[in-house]
């Protein structure tokens, strides 16, 4: 928009130049008038969108997420055809440069050169292991079903393994063997009798057999007994941070597009790209000096576990972003209240659509549908520097 003022400008003073009225007049005034008008106009759409992005932080503090906060694109930007189009890849690339780049901090946006994805990657790959302590509890709990879950050795093995300083081979007991034969029993004969019609000699064969089996399994396979065992060995295992961080990078992988150094993680659009030009989903809006149709585009990461970047304690690993104290955030959104380096002190969570839109009696958007607004989450303080020293 802002571009196209300043091409009606420029044509402005060609038609003034070109006058017999002002032939006289030195070029350079003609120049300095419409230098001089041009940037009157860019401070009035400057004003414009300001009034329009405190109007819009109005709405959002009582329907968006708590603590986000509105940034604005100036001017409004058009929807990329490759965005719309559908095609997957080229989609959600177009989707990735548009809502991935994380933004300074400014209620304009302009990108900072990184991205979401390679400050999640970076805790990923550069974070430092975390020890699993268990609690005495835990430790009796572990104790306990290992014994009925692992083989035992006698005292003349576990001297051998001592005697070499490495631990016994994990190896399933005795019980936990026939538990698994019974188990195996049971899920195979529960397939034959899926797949058989009910009411027939071999539907009631089947039936006899599962009774059987599950007779047997409950006093020759110790299922009782062992199903305990299980589950507080998964409980108490459950509690290894590692497993936290192993779930993270698996879902981080699986989500990756493309290949070798121009992969990234799908971002999805919801509703999809393909329909934010349809006149569906759109909310009158008015509120302070702006109204017109608006329309919210949530973002949904699968590729990102929100607790890495917001609750879940973990420091750097020894290295630069150690000893330089990089945050990825530093808890005060928009506002530069740290001295170290922050990589992500927001994370894009929406984008707002326009149409029809004025704000202070000025047209920003006309019917055709731009994109005007992106929300942002601001978030807590990750690592937590101040926690560990």
């Amino acid at each position: 928009m802002i571009i196209g003022q300043r091409i009606s400008a420029i044509r402005g003073c060609l038609r003034l130049i070109n006058s017999r009225i002002l032939a006289r007049v030195p070029w350079k005034i003609v120049l300095l008038w419409a230098l001089a008008w041009n940037n009157c106009q860019a401070q009035t759409q400057r004003a414009t969108l300001s009034q329009l992005q405190v109007d819009l932080s109005s709405w959002n503090r009582t329907t968006g997420p708590e603590g986000s906060v509105v940034l604005l694109f100036s001017p409004p930007l058009p929807i990329d055809p490759p965005l719309a189009s559908g095609d997957g890849l080229a989609s959600s690339r177009a989707l990735s440069l548009l809502v991935d780049r994380i933004p300074d901090r400014s209620i304009f946006i302009s990108p900072s050169g990184r991205t979401t994805y390679s400050v999640y990657s970076a805790i990923l790959n550069y974070r430092a292991p975390e020890v699993w302590i268990l609690n005495k509890e835990q430790q009796r709990e572990l104790h306990q079903s290992e014994r009925l879950l692992l083989k035992r050795y006698c005292v003349f093995a576990r001297l051998y393994w001592w005697f070499f300083d490495r631990d016994p081979p994990r190896e399933d007991s005795k019980r936990y063997l026939q538990y698994k034969g019974y188990a195996n029993r049971d899920a195979q004969l529960r397939t034959k009798l899926g797949q058989t019609a009910s009411g027939t000699n071999d539907y009631k064969t089947l039936m006899d057999q599962i009774s059987a089996n599950e007779q047997e399994w409950r006093t020759k396979g110790h299922k009782e007994q062992l199903q305990i065992a299980l589950k507080t060995y998964r409980s108490v295992q459950q509690t290894n941070p590692e497993l936290f961080w192993a779930d993270a990078g698996n879902e981080y992988t699986a989500n990756l597009l493309g290949e070798g150094a121009t992969s990234f993680p799908k971002t999805i659009a919801i509703p999809p790209a393909q329909s934010w030009t349809s006149s569906e989903n759109w909310l009158a809006w008015e509120t302070g000096q702006s109204k017109g149709l608006i329309k919210v585009i949530d973002l949904k990461r699968d590729w990102l576990n929100i607790a890495v970047i917001t609750t879940h304690r973990w420091t750097w690993a020894e290295g630069v972003f150690a000893e330089d104290q990089i945050l990825v955030s530093d808890g005060s959104g928009l506002s530069a209240s740290s001295h170290h380096a922050v990589l992500m002190p927001i994370l894009p969570v929406s984008l707002v659509l326009g149409r029809k839109l004025a704000t202070a009696g000025n047209l920003v958007v006309a019917d055709s549908p731009l994109v005007i607004a992106m929300i942002c989450m601001a978030l807590p303080e990750q690592p937590r520097f101040r926690e560990q020293h």
